[in-house]
């Protein structure tokens, strides 16, 4: 089994995005370079690298040789819970593998490869996500995934993760004032988003009960960007018409170039 993972190379990460220096292994060149990542985080092309940046570099890159180590010689010294454990981990923060129907699929293949017969990895993998430091990444990566629109099928378990993955994709906010659930869809900001939820937790959701669309309801709602009334009174201005934003305080079209759905 191959396993390709990525990082940015070091050009990329001070915006040379020209001199790429691994256009076939580097994650921005993957994402063609439109949107200014580093390690995986939408940044500011005027924002000044961070401190800690390098050190974040260094351990992605690290944690990517490891997974390829692994997948590549197996547990060598190790014990099977052990590198089950450690290659779960690797799978999530190094290749952004969450969905644990995935991430069982991928450790299965490798136990076959290396005549390992665990009937428990199902177990492993989710106490490993149970890990605090673990699942706060995973809940990041899913919304980051979510906002790419990468289509994920989760596991039954998996209520949280997915929740952050729907409000990722389409940028699911609630109204202060009346408490709305509203939602993008990729032109503009509609109501009725309960109901868009409702609809695609059925498909990212593998044997979604009712129970669970209803659990998943309450866990965006208690969790989303909540649009104040100040947000609103900022923009009250711009109209949305059929063919575009109209600004009334210039009698001209808006600029939408300036907007953001975040």
């Amino acid at each position: 089994m191959i396993l390709e993972t990525k990082v940015n190379c070091q050009n990329c990460r001070e915006e040379k995005h020209d001199n790429c220096e691994r256009p076939d292994s580097c994650k921005c060149a993957y994402y063609e370079h439109s949107n200014n990542l580093l390690i995986g985080v939408r940044v500011s092309k005027n924002m000044d690298i961070p401190k800690h940046e390098p050190l974040e570099y260094e351990n992605a890159l690290r944690d990517s040789e490891r997974l390829k180590e692994i997948i590549e010689n197996g547990r060598e010294n190790n014990s099977e819970d052990f590198t089950i454990r450690e290659l779960t981990k690797l799978l999530i923060l190094s290749d952004h593998k969450i969905s644990i129907i995935d991430i069982k699929k991928i450790i299965e293949t490798w136990c076959d490869k290396f005549g390992i017969i665990r009937i428990d990895i199902g177990d492993i993998i989710t106490s490993t996500l149970q890990d605090p430091e673990i699942f706060t990444n995973v809940k990041d990566i899913a919304l980051n995934l979510g906002q790419r629109k990468k289509e994920i099928v989760f596991d039954k378990s998996q209520l949280i993760e997915a929740s952050h993955w729907l409000m990722g994709r389409f940028n699911i906010k609630r109204i202060e004032l009346t408490g709305d659930l509203i939602f993008f869809n990729d032109q503009y900001y509609e109501k009725n988003a309960e109901a868009l939820i409702r609809r695609n937790v059925r498909t990212c959701l593998i044997k979604s009960k009712n129970n669970d669309v209803n659990e998943i309801v309450k866990y965006i709602e208690d969790s989303c960007i909540i649009v104040k009334s100040s947000d609103i009174e900022n923009f009250t201005h711009l109209k949305c018409l059929l063919n575009g934003v109209y600004d009334e305080l210039i009698s001209k079209p808006y600029n939408t170039s300036k907007m953001t759905q975040c």
